[in-house]
């Protein structure tokens, strides 16, 4: 609803190792069928599959591996599980996992996929060319393995993708320019360390046998220089750990010995910088300290020591080109929750707080918003399942166990409906009004229905006399309704604004035409001001967002043209301020107006500081503004800000970690903002002023946008309709309970 009360929204490694290769491949196992998309396939959920927020996995992990999707989710493969013994005692508790699930950032849900053809650890996954997977060696079923096996993201399946010459753990697999994957040394059986090097054609699926290393390696790092060579370091060779390294020319096929390391390192990181150059880290349990390979002087500089000592950590480069490191197990006793970051420009490390759950063996993956989500690995107890997110832009980490508040199923309405209107009237129960019926573009509707909370039941009332979507509903000092514009069947084009208005009376549950508006329009605001009067901005007509305000007099029943805005906005935000003011923003701009209801003139303050295709807002009880802003650029994530009128100047709260389209924000009786579905998201998130901080507020049973969020008598907030992820119109309804304090 676009008026006084809801505003539609824009927010352990461990083996046993067996000789011989794998006995025969089974046949791969197919996974449900995937939604139409004009993006890259997106594979649905499967039936009676678990289906997890609160940042957990749906299965404990350690060594696994994280692949990063073209379209932002998180593909998960393999690693060390756990099991439940038949017996006891005895038995070991963990074994290589063959099970796979994806992470989706938009909906902070977890979905389990196809397992792989064979349990795998200490294995390699590499991103192909059109979001194929494949994962190499590994081991799995008590043997070091030789086999490889792609993942299809279209038809869901693993298929086997050749056999290597050698068994192999522990090694690396790096995607070449040339579109070839590099497998480079591992554990072989009898746990001998390797130099050999294969090849694998994703052209021809076919493994072809590369130039050996001159030194025989496993847990080493392989880091694809920015001139295309391959630079191997450190590792163990079956004896001890070493610290020489050598770089491969894919061109030659030639490997070159190089400078090595000042101290041995295995199980480190090595990360490109900014600058060409790499650093390493960790891999050696008695030191912290940290070293600089520069490529074109084939030199090794010592660099500043990290705060901790890090084992079977990750280090991941942020997008400002800082690297993160987090975690550590420098012994098998011992796990660490402590991060940090590295700064190439003044070379030093600074604390980036702790992890809410100490592990190593995780790992770590930079997501399409700019946050860093470490999933998985292990503490004293084993492997785990819980997921933490790094925001760099707050340096919070975040790590969400329990949903604040709960979510119920109620009783749907009697027709399916998106974009329309939720009104709560003065005596607690709710009117819904018009909106669309289907996906048909002009199947709009003039039928509207009364919620009565107590009854927990839904009953048909009067219907408007022209049906509408995209429409504003204010509810009045005298206890009617008034629904203004919105796009309309009667339009000239059946899909065009309207300038008509009427009024319901909830006492004959009938409404009365009132006067029309001086311009049609849809996706405007209205905001009552504190005379009584509404005043009514932006919007579309025509195609393109208009600049026009008006003013309606409810004692005259009367409409008033004021003052025009500087430019046109449609899908914006108006709030009214302490002062009596209204503040308006967003709307595919980033500027911000102020009107003036004394003087019926417009003026501009400060501008948003993220781009604001969309924006919807609230007002704190602290009388701060409250704005999510969806921006103009996709590749960038809502933004949340907070104005603050002395000094003329927005806040920049948090980016959300996805997109949130025609989503609701709701301001809560405990001044928290709950946010609620958009661009087809689950997870709900909740805003504390007081403490400045977000907290999930736990999942709908459905997701949905361009639905309506009311908040009831009781402090529950309704959610009605909208359009679900099939792009099917949503005759469902939910309740959101806040967490009682």
């Amino acid at each position: 609803m676009r008026g006084h009360y809801v505003l539609l929204a824009v927010i352990v490694y461990a083996a046993t190792f067996a000789c011989g290769g794998d006995p025969a491949q089974p046949t791969a196992t197919p996974v449900p069928t995937l939604l139409e998309t004009t993006e890259s396939p997106r594979i649905s959920f499967p039936p009676g599959t678990p289906d997890t927020s609160n940042r957990h996995m749906n299965e404990a992990r350690d060594s696994h591996r994280a692949v990063l999707l073209s379209d932002g989710r998180l593909l998960v493969v393999g690693g060390i599980g756990r099991f439940q013994s038949i017996l006891a005692s005895d038995q070991d508790d963990f074994e290589a996992t063959a099970s796979v699930e994806l992470y989706d950032p938009e909906t902070d849900t977890w979905t389990s996929l196809a397992d792989t053809l064979r349990p795998r650890a200490g294995h390699s996954a590499t991103l192909l060319e059109g979001d194929r997977v494949i994962v190499i060696g590994g081991t799995g079923n008590n043997r070091i393995l030789n086999s490889a096996e792609i993942h299809d993201p279209v038809l869901g399946t693993w298929s086997p993708a050749g056999q290597l010459a050698q068994n192999r753990e522990q090694h690396t697999a790096t995607l070449l320019p040339d579109g070839r994957v590099l497998v480079v040394g591992g554990l072989g059986i009898n746990s001998n360390s390797l130099a050999t090097v294969e090849a694998y054609d994703p052209a021809t699926n076919a493994w072809s046998v590369a130039r050996s290393m001159a030194q025989a390696r496993s847990a080493h790092t392989a880091t694809l220089l920015p001139d295309g060579r391959l630079l191997v370091v450190g590792g163990h060779d079956g004896r001890v750990t070493i610290r020489l390294a050598e770089i491969y020319d894919p061109a030659t096929d030639e490997w070159s010995s190089v400078a090595g390391m000042m101290i041995p390192r295995a199980n480190h990181v090595a990360t490109v910088l900014t600058d060409g150059s790499v650093l390493v880290t960790g891999g050696n349990e008695n030191t912290t300290s940290t070293e600089i390979y520069d490529p074109a002087a084939d030199t090794w500089e010592p660099s500043a020591p990290n705060e901790a000592v890090r084992f079977d950590h990750t280090a991941t480069m942020l997008t400002d080109g800082i690297v993160l490191a987090v975690g550590s197990r420098p012994t098998e006793d011992s796990v660490m929750a402590t991060a940090e970051m590295f700064d190439l420009e003044s070379g030093t490390w600074t604390p980036a707080g702790g992890l809410d759950h100490a592990r190593g063996g995780q790992s770590a993956t930079l997501l399409a918003n700019g946050m860093i989500l470490v999933a998985g690995g292990s503490d004293r107890n084993g492997p785990l399942d819980s997921v933490e997110l790094y925001d760099p832009a707050t340096g919070r980490w975040e790590s969400i166990s329990q949903a604040r508040g709960e979510w119920a199923d109620v009783v749907e309405t009697a027709q399916p409906r998106a974009g329309h209107t939720a009104t709560r009237l003065t005596d607690g129960r709710v009117v819904i009004a018009g909106g669309r019926g289907s996906s048909e573009a002009d199947d709009f509707l003039d039928s509207a229905e009364i919620y009565d909370p107590s009854a927990n039941r839904w009953s048909n009332t009067g219907s408007l006399n022209q049906a509408r979507d995209s429409h504003i509903a204010v509810l009045m000092d005298n206890g009617t309704v008034l629904v203004a514009g919105g796009r309309s069947a009667s339009s000239p084009d059946r899909s065009e604004a309207t300038a008509s208005a009427e009024v319901y009376d909830p006492s004959s549950g009938t409404w009365t035409t009132a006067g029309a508006m001086t311009t049609a329009r849809w996706d405007h605001t209205a905001t009552v001001l504190w005379d009584g009067r509404l005043l009514v901005t932006g919007g579309t007509a025509n195609g393109e967002a208009i600049s026009s305000a008006e003013v309606f007099d409810p004692a005259s029943g009367t409409w008033s043209v004021t003052g025009e805005m500087g430019t046109g906005r449609a899908a914006h935000s108006a709030i009214l301020l302490g002062s009596g003011k209204v503040i308006v923003a967003g709307g595919g701009t980033r500027s911000v107006e102020l009107y003036d209801p004394s003087s019926g003139e417009w003026s501009t303050v400060a501008e948003l500081n993220s781009g604001a295709l969309e924006t919807e807002a609230t007002l704190l009880g602290d009388g701060r503004p409250f704005i999510l802003s969806v921006s103009s650029t996709p590749d960038s994530p809502p933004a949340a800000e907070l104005y603050d009128a002395e000094s003329d100047s927005w806040d920049l709260v948090a980016n959300l970690a996805y997109d949130r389209k025609r989503t609701t924000v709701t301001l809560l009786e405990n001044d928290s903002v709950l946010i609620v579905g958009g661009s087809a998201a689950t997870l709900s998130v909740l805003y504390e002023p007081v403490e400045s901080k977000w907290f999930s507020a736990g999942k709908l049973r459905v997701a949905r946008v361009e639905h309506a969020a009311t908040v009831l008598e009781n402090g529950t907030v309704l959610v009605v309709g909208g359009v679900g992820r099939d792009g099917k119109v949503l005759s469902s309804v939910e309740l959101y309970k806040p967490e009682q304090p």
